[in-house]
């Protein structure tokens, strides 16, 4: 039997896990050189770990029962039962302890780390025996709420994000080692999509610090600084509390569900009279809009031309079709052109990144309905597929000798950060190490054209924590390899709440010595009520 590099075990209550845990587990397995050892199951869980809820949360907790990620599944059908070890671990008040005999049976496995998923509140030396530790889960934004469950508080304590950390546990309680965290969105107006989501988004967590730390090689730079911070403890909720959550959830799906009918979004581009490179450190000057779209439809995601200097491309979004199209428009001593159509497609097309190489201009726009994403040579007419599935404001760059593609996914389009890498535009591109590199709602979604000022490179990024496009953030890259990426945040960009477009941006690009910019405003429009009225009636008739 050939021995890998990495092996790990599983604690566990019963032999059937979750559907999140599950694949947890296999993306871990599918790592070249890491191995899974075996299975640690407590042989006395009912005894040691029964743990009581009011009647509201059971009813609560038994509509999203064995549903989505919380599917139950055997074991059995995915690893080898052989591999389970049985262990008698005693209570000590609030904490599991192993005893001597099951320590030296951990011992005898020589493992690198013990995924957590049983077990209840480790502590005492079962903590130091695996290399690295043991790994255990907690879902929730861990500044914010300690306890749980899942789910439940941040909809309650209308929050808005919902988060996960992968935690080195230690033998203080709440003050665990992050390996890896991330935040999104808090799906208010769902309880059963917000513990779906923040539990699937997490999954690649412990492949990724694998990934990063262990195989590759850098084990001098494994987390080893304790969370400091002090949270606010939330229990299993009562009567009580359940009747106000399902009371703030019905209202939610009310404000969610009028919302989408009454309340539309209407973007314009414009153009701000200062270099992309201020914004590191400025914010957004006077803007110079152009004319109002017509009535039904809106511009946004201006990219310039690289064919000339004065044109523009920009997404023309249409409510009575729902799709968008790429037009483009000319600007020039302060004064628009008529808009012409440049791309028209069965599926919806927008972000038309633009870019030039060795005298060719390419095309790289947003078709993710189309299920690929295609990079058009408007020089010669040519088209490469760069990718196949549903990518969302794909954004290329060439960095040191590199070609890299940042884009995000139709599954989580504005929490999660792809990267990609070449050696020439045209590809073939190979997913990153440690995909997603980012899983942010404040900072993961591309929103614009990559700069260089000072030899440092900066990424603009939506943050989508308050609304859809609300501001951008301008992260600036620390490491850009094709095993580990790291970025950190050094300004944002914020509408000006006094212009005709106050309540969001989301799209910055070059151009020349001028900066595109979009902006976002809500009001109410007919054309939308009846189209979202007819997608919402083809989705219920679809059930």
């Amino acid at each position: 039997m050939s021995t890998k590099e990495v092996r790990f075990a599983v604690m566990i209550d019963s032999t059937f896990l979750k559907k999140w845990q599950i694949e947890c587990i296999q993306k871990l397995v599918a790592i070249k050189d890491v191995q899974l050892n075996c299975f640690f199951i407590n042989d006395d869980v009912e005894k040691n770990f029964n743990i009581k809820s009011s009647i509201g949360y059971r009813f609560l907790e038994r509509s999203i029962r064995n549903k989505g990620a919380l599917e139950v599944q055997a074991i059995s059908n995915y690893f080898p039962v052989s591999k389970i070890i049985p262990l008698k671990p005693e209570k000590d008040r609030f904490y599991t302890v192993l005893n001597q005999q099951d320590l030296e049976i951990i011992k005898s496995h020589n493992l690198d780390f013990i995924l957590r998923f049983g077990f209840g509140i480790l502590k005492r030396d079962v903590l130091t025996v695996p290399k690295y530790g043991i790994w255990s889960f907690h879902h929730a934004d861990h500044e914010l709420i300690r306890g749980g469950p899942t789910g439940f508080w941040d909809i309650h304590l209308n929050h808005h994000t919902n988060g996960a950390m992968l935690q080195r546990l230690t033998n203080q309680l709440d003050a665990g080692i992050i390996l890896k965290s991330g935040l999104i969105k808090t799906s208010k107006h769902s309880f059963k999509e917000n513990v779906n989501r923040i539990l699937m988004l997490s999954t690649d967590w412990p492949a990724q610090v694998v990934k990063q730390y262990l195989l590759n090689k850098n084990t001098q730079d494994f987390p080893i600084h304790p969370i400091q911070k002090k949270a606010t403890l939330y229990k299993t909720p009562n009567n009580l509390q359940v009747l106000s959550f399902l009371s703030i959830l019905i209202l939610n799906k009310l404000k969610f569900h009028w919302n989408e009918l009454f309340i539309a979004e209407f973007w314009n581009i414009g153009v701000a009279k200062q270099e992309i490179s201020t914004f590191s450190n400025q914010q957004v000057g006077e803007i110079d809009w152009a004319p109002q779209p017509p009535k039904g439809k809106y511009r946004a995601d201006p990219f310039a031309n690289s064919k000339d200097s004065e044109s523009i491309l920009y997404e023309s979004f249409n409510y009575k079709t729902f799709k968008g199209e790429i037009h483009q428009i000319k600007y020039h001593g302060n004064n628009w052109s008529k808009s012409e159509i440049v791309l028209q497609s069965e599926n919806h097309l927008s972000y038309p990144y633009c870019i030039k190489e060795d005298e060719k201009v390419y095309l790289l726009p947003e078709s993710h309905e189309s299920g690929k994403l295609i990079l058009k040579c408007l020089s010669d007419g040519t088209e490469n597929k760069l990718l196949s599935g549903a990518w969302l404001d794909p954004t290329l760059i060439k960095y040191q000798s590199k070609w890299w593609l940042f884009c995000s996914h139709k599954k989580a389009p504005n929490e999660q950060l792809y990267l990609f890498f070449a050696e020439q535009i045209e590809g073939p591109y190979i997913a990153h190490t440690l995909n997603p590199v980012i899983t942010d709602v404040r900072n993961a979604r591309p929103a614009g054209t990559p700069f260089i000022k000072n030899g440092k490179l900066y990424r603009p990024a939506q943050n989508c924590l308050n609304t859809y496009g609300g501001s951008i953030r301008i992260q600036e890259l620390i490491v850009l390899t094709e095993t580990n990426y790291e970025e950190q945040t050094v300004n944002e960009l914020f509408p000006n709440l006094r212009s005709d477009y106050p309540s969001g941006i989301h799209t910055i690009a070059s151009f020349g010595n001028y900066t595109l910019i979009d902006g976002k405003k809500h009001q109410f429009s007919l054309t939308n009520l009846v189209t979202s009225s007819k997608r919402k009636l083809n989705r219920l008739l679809k059930r």
